[in-house]
């Protein structure tokens, strides 16, 4: 897979996972637009991590080469998964807007389970898996659109 495409990969599967952790945040009883907005301003910053975190390794790799599986694991592990789940955790420290609680922890959940298996297979940031198709689905079904496409 050429460093482009392995950089495209890990972005839109991290911007994926931010897009689905949008759906959590907000303050009770503010309109879903102050609450997405307050989303989209959390996802930005996951998502230029992790951008630059691409980045950095991708240049490190020579021309015609591509990482390693062990150096694939060890990026997805100590900084793909750790950072997804740090804006999980800043979003989910906001309340949903009022009587949207049930909604966004099914979100949540299915997040935490593609997290989950990202961790078991960390190549599946690379082989085509979306390991968070299900949380993407309950996403677009709330109306989340923040954060789901990068620049």
């Amino acid at each position: 897979m050429r460093k482009t495409t392995k950089m495209r990969a890990l972005t839109l599967v991290a911007a994926a996972a931010l897009a689905v952790s949008a759906a959590a945040c907000g303050e009770e009883g503010v309109s879903k637009a102050e609450y997405l907005a307050k989303a989209k301003a959390v996802c930005q910053k996951g998502n230029q991590t992790l951008t630059d975190a691409s980045n950095a390794i991708f240049a490190k790799v020579p021309p015609g080469q591509k990482l390693s599986d062990p150096e694939i694991e060890n990026f997805v592990r100590q900084t793909v998964i750790p950072t997804i789940r740090d804006q999980v955790k800043q979003l989910r420290a906001l309340p949903p807007p009022k009587g949207k609680k049930g909604e966004v922890e099914e979100i949540y959940r299915a997040l935490d389970k593609g997290l989950d298996e990202l961790e078991t297979s960390p190549k599946k940031l690379i082989d085509g898996s979306n390991v968070f198709a299900e949380a993407d689905s309950l996403a677009t079904k709330y109306g989340i659109s923040v954060c789901a496409t990068t620049g």
